[in-house]
């Protein structure tokens, strides 16, 4: 009869072991006249890797601007964002106030403000994906500004290495 001993000093543990930290923005423009509807995003970053799974917490900010006298205010401005993550079972921990929902490895914001005149901002910490294993994280942003009945669009995408 033969007798195993199995000692836990070599196991591997839960602690990190790789941290990658990443930051990227992204700038769009559109003219009505001559006066820029701008859209400006920003996204930074940080996965890591533990033994079971990876874990990525992210911040960012996105703002719209308007500054014109004719027309002087945008009747609307409506800010999109979209955090997406791609990778092997992906849960996320959205932080309090910043306005988002998730659907599956997705979150959204929506924000609408009404005749705007200067800028409009989305900032949010600490949204956090977990997942066996995190491949891509991309926040996709847009600016839609509304004249009268007519609507203007710009885009911003990020998307980080991390």
């Amino acid at each position: 009869m033969a007798i195993f001993l199995v000692s836990t000093a070599f196991m591997p543990t839960a602690s990190a072991y790789v941290s990658r930290e990443d930051s990227g923005s992204d700038s769009d423009s559109m003219y009505l006249g001559a006066s820029p509807m701008t859209l400006n995003s920003y996204f930074h970053g940080i996965r890591t890797d533990y033994v079971t799974h990876q874990v990525f917490v992210g911040d960012g900010t996105t703002q719209a601007t308007w500054y014109s006298s004719s027309p002087y205010y945008a009747n609307r401005v409506t800010l999109n964002s979209q955090v997406s993550f791609s990778g092997v079972t992906i849960s996320l921990s959205l932080p309090s106030g910043a306005g988002f929902s998730s659907s599956g490895s997705t979150a959204t914001y929506t924000g609408i403000w009404n005749n705007v005149h200067g800028a409009v901002t989305h900032t949010y910490q600490n949204l956090q994906a977990d997942g066996l294993g995190i491949f891509d994280e991309d926040q996709s942003d847009s600016a839609t500004f509304r004249f009268g009945s007519t609507d203007y669009t710009v885009n911003t995408h990020i998307d980080l290495d991390a």
